[in-house]
């Protein structure tokens, strides 16, 4: 029943008004069937609601459910409540093992790749070629897309999808950053790892990793001498638990290739 919902709601009738009607329809017979459908009561409003959600705040819940607003944004507030308060009955239904499998765990959550529409995927593109450094209303002009819209969904998509982090440019302050990779005992890699975090005039970060070289942690320091970086190593070897000490430092990029990130957006 949940994936009629996705087709009907996807559908190219929706840009007319009998399709906009076959989904209030269609809803409305379908929800009935469920108990805690009298929700849908007084133009689909809850019966205890103080205060009815903005469009906006609809669409986006919408979202989160993995749904494509694109064709429904022009219904009215009170049709979309209605589609949204429905389709909360039916999922909680079909969770609760009525309908289907229980829900999926975060970790299965994790593994399936975010369902995008062709704005999310446009607004994306943008956003990585220009480092995030665009206004809303810039995309909103290039893409042809409403600026609210643009303005929802870059907050989701930054909050969800995208890391942004400003960084020093160290070498203008005389530093240098190497990269240690420390191979340790099997059961000493969170410990060390701990420990080392509490180096904070040296140590920027530490990640538990693996390859060939069979280092378990992988950590930047900052550093503004070869002696200074001797030191440091020399000071990891001595933590109980360490087998080896390798490092790796950048020293020039020759380049920065952002359309593979094109490539992962469009799956």
């Amino acid at each position: 029943m949940y994936s009629n919902y996705i087709r009907l709601i996807s559908s190219p009738h929706m840009n007319s008004e009998e399709g906009k009607k076959s989904v209030v329809s269609t809803l409305d017979s379908a929800v009935k069937k469920y108990p805690g459908s009298d929700r849908l009561r007084d133009g689909g409003k809850p019966a205890a609601a103080k205060f009815a959600p903005t469009k906006d705040e609809i669409l986006s819940e919408l979202e989160n459910m993995s749904i494509n607003t694109n064709s429904i944004e022009s219904l009215s507030d009170k049709v979309l409540l209605e589609l949204l308060t429905g389709l909360k009955n039916l999922t909680s239904q079909f969770y609760q093992g009525k309908r289907g499998r229980p829900p999926k765990s975060d970790a299965e959550s994790a593994l399936e790749p975010p369902i995008l529409s062709n704005a999310d995927k446009k607004i994306l593109k943008s956003l990585i070629a220009s480092s995030c450094n665009v206004s809303s209303l810039t995309l909103s002009r290039d893409l042809n897309i409403p600026l609210s819209t643009v303005q929802r969904r870059r907050k989701r998509l930054e909050a969800s999808l995208i890391e942004t982090v400003y960084q020093l440019k160290l070498d203008k302050f005389g530093w240098r950053n190497a990269t240690l990779f420390v191979a340790t005992a099997s059961t000493s890699a969170r410990t060390i790892g701990a420990e080392m975090m509490s180096w904070e005039k040296e140590v920027v970060a530490v990640k538990r990793c693996m390859g060939e070289n069979s280092a378990d942690l992988q950590i930047d320091i900052l550093f503004k001498s070869n002696r200074e970086l001797c030191d440091i190593i020399e000071r990891v070897k001595t933590i109980e638990g360490v087998t080896n000490v390798s490092w790796s430092e950048s020293i020039e990029t020759l380049g920065r290739n952002t359309s593979f990130y094109e490539r992962v957006i469009q799956g």
